[in-house]
């Protein structure tokens, strides 16, 4: 499971790495490619989700 954790991390940080460097004018881009992604490789399907405090 620890490892499974580690590796979620780096996924993470990768990709806010590519969307730091690709910037704000590539957002709705980078999102509609990673929404591919994961429907295409993982079968899953990305929703928006806002959460308010």
């Amino acid at each position: 499971m620890v490892k499974v954790k580690e590796r979620l991390e780096s996924l993470h940080r990768a990709v806010i790495t590519i969307d730091n460097r690709f910037g704000v004018l590539a957002d709705y881009a980078f999102r509609e490619a990673l929404k591919g992604i994961l429907k295409k490789y993982f079968g899953a399907e990305a929703k928006r989700w806002s959460y308010y405090d």
